[in-house]
């Protein structure tokens, strides 16, 4: 089991960021690349962000997103989001030139040990979302990397381009197989298991998706023994540990009784062996 820290931020703030691209890159999904070269130098691969949508006290709670992609060097970040509500709907309308109220870098962090030779990423439907940020820093580290996403239809894929610049190799699935694999992406990874296998200690699963996703990754890396590491969205009040609106179970070793972590804070991302998928 690869240990999974809890909140990886020294410091959390409140950022003032400049809206600098919204672009809908496929239907109904938007990725909106923000200035605040303070916070792109922060945020590391798996954490997440709260933003205040517009001024004003509707919708009254901040929204959290996952760091899509983060450039240090020119001072900006980007989220990747689907529009399901009123706050993503709003968000979705913001111009370039606008401000917003950001708190961050919240939750933990991917973890990266030095035995790691072979990186496999599951992404399912806006899941997809920090798995670039976390490519990047793989392809820094020269670490192989391949990456199973899988959506409803061949429309719902994003961000395809920016993943293959990356030198990862990409691995599709839908419900039809056109374009890919014709199911879920988990019996993909199942059936590229038994094709090819995997070197289970220098092999390291990370996934973002739907709890069910989730839940059949975990089967997998249970059943394989391959670590895995697991990032969990969750609806939440704060992101900072205060509401406790956010908590997860979590089974530790040598004890039969859950305990709760919360996403914002020993999250978002959970070792496979230890949490309890939520519907």
């Amino acid at each position: 089991m690869i240990p999974v820290t809890t909140n990886a931020s020294k410091s959390i703030a409140d950022f003032r960021c400049e809206v600098i691209e919204n672009r809908l890159v496929v239907p109904s999904i938007h990725r909106i690349r923000f200035h605040q070269p303070l916070l792109a130098n922060q945020v590391q691969p798996g954490q997440f962000i709260n933003i205040r949508v517009q001024e004003g006290s509707v919708p009254l709670l901040r929204r959290p997103f996952s760091i899509h992609r983060s450039n240090p060097a020119a001072g900006w970040f980007e989220i990747l989001f689907d529009i399901r509500g009123t706050g993503t709907k709003i968000l979705s309308e913001t111009l370039s030139g606008q401000w917003l109220s950001i708190l961050g870098p919240l939750g933990n962090t991917f973890q990266l040990p030095s035995h790691l030779k072979r990186a496999i990423m599951v992404a399912g439907g806006i899941g997809i979302a920090p798995m670039l940020f976390l490519a990047e820093i793989l392809r820094d580290k020269a670490i192989e990397t391949e990456c199973y996403y899988g959506v409803r239809e061949a429309s719902q894929f994003c961000c395809l381009d920016d993943f293959k610049a990356t030198g990862v190799t990409l691995k599709l699935a839908t419900e039809d197989g056109r374009p890919g694999f014709k199911g879920y992406v988990t019996q993909l990874l199942q059936s590229e298991f038994q094709r090819q296998g995997f070197v289970i200690n220098e092999t390291i699963l990370f996934a973002c998706g739907p709890p069910a996703m989730l839940r059949a990754v975990q089967k997998f890396a249970r059943e394989t023994g391959i670590p895995a590491q697991l990032s969990l969205e969750a609806m939440m009040g704060c992101g900072f540990g205060v509401c406790v609106g956010c908590a997860v179970p979590v089974r530790k070793e040598n004890n039969p009784e859950p305990q709760y972590h919360l996403v914002c804070q020993q999250g978002p991302i959970f070792n496979a062996e230890e949490v309890i998928i939520p519907d």
